[in-house]
């Protein structure tokens, strides 16, 4: 059985890192990340507030990958009495079940048609990595990792007053966890699938939207994750999960983004990540990771660096103000 049984104790647990901590501590340029950014995140009491968004793309993962059942709530106003009021009807006999307001309901109801009744290549594709192949859902994978400390280069550890932990030799075990949307394998592949939801499943604004969310740096973390689970799995665990795929031997390892419009176009896109992009976001994942290692060793959370400078206008003020 896994470790977390829900979504509150996966996220409330500080023990095991996941892939959110790593977007936070990062010194990625752009990604505004820092230990002292990743600390504060850490010391807070309570969890983020999910927003609309992130409920309705919860909603409609449950609804495909668990067979978890949507149900419509008619009340015009998320908070209001009479909101919640259906919400509590719905869940005293349907404990599981995802309610969504009547509009976000039949949208997700239209993309899971979509789905599950696929009209092109892509789609029957994607229905194929969903349902089609032998494997598990929503499943949370966590296991112990050893880190390379010499992945934290000296510049890096001497900018931010770290100590000389990065010797030849400096490996750090730490815990970490990966919710993966579904796993599992054909043809002696290992096969990761990512769903998502997208406003615009196109090639090049789905490409915008990886970079942003780093989606392919996610990649490299769940297939390390994943591959540490198997090793490390439990008796408890490897009876619970004792599927034929997970008995065969991995050469390789894919990792397939399916994402739905979500809009009523019927758009379903499946997404290969360069594997170029791959190399490189390995790359910072083994730093990050030993970045963290090493702040969580010495108990220092430096923040990024910052320097006075000179501050220019973004070009739009002076095409707008010119």
């Amino acid at each position: 059985m896994a470790k977390f049984k829900t979504d509150e104790e996966y996220f409330a647990d500080r023990e095991y890192v996941r892939k959110g901590w790593l977007d936070k501590i990062t010194l990625q340029p752009d990604m505004g990340g820092s230990p002292a950014m990743l600390k504060a995140y850490l010391s807070k009491a309570v969890a983020d507030k999910p927003t609309a968004a992130m409920q309705f793309g919860t909603a409609f993962h449950g609804s495909l990958l668990e067979g978890r059942a949507l149900r419509p709530i008619h009340a015009s106003r998320r908070g209001t009495k009479a909101y919640e009021g259906e919400v509590a009807m719905i869940l005293e006999s349907e404990p599981n079940a995802h309610c969504l307001p009547v509009k976000d309901y039949d949208r997700a109801m239209f993309m899971r048609e979509a789905v599950m009744n696929p009209t092109t290549e892509a789609g029957e594709f994607a229905k194929h990595l969903l349902v089609g192949l032998p494997g598990m859902n929503e499943y949370v994978f966590h296991g112990t990792m050893s880190v390379d400390g010499t992945c934290l280069s000296d510049e890096t550890r001497n900018r931010l007053g770290l100590g000389d932990y990065g010797r030849a030799g400096a490996f750090y075990d730490i815990k970490v966890k990966a919710k993966i949307d579904r796993l599992c394998a054909d043809q002696g592949k290992l096969i990761i699938v990512d769903l998502k939801t997208s406003a615009d499943a196109s090639p090049g604004a789905f490409a915008r939207s990886s970079a942003k969310f780093r989606y392919v740096y996610q990649q490299a973390y769940y297939n390390r994750v994943a591959r540490r689970w198997r090793l490390q799995r439990t008796e408890h665990e490897r009876r619970e999960t004792d599927h034929d795929f997970l008995s065969q031997d991995w050469f390789d390892t894919e990792y397939w983004m399916v994402v739905v419009q979500s809009d009523r176009s019927g758009i379903v896109a499946a997404y290969q990540c360069d594997p170029d992009d791959i190399e490189r976001e390995e790359e910072q994942l083994r730093a990050d990771l030993a970045l963290y290692a090493q702040c969580k060793l010495e108990n220092k959370w430096p923040p990024a660096e910052s320097k006075p400078t000179t501050l220019s206008l973004p070009s739009w003020y002076w095409r707008n103000n010119g």
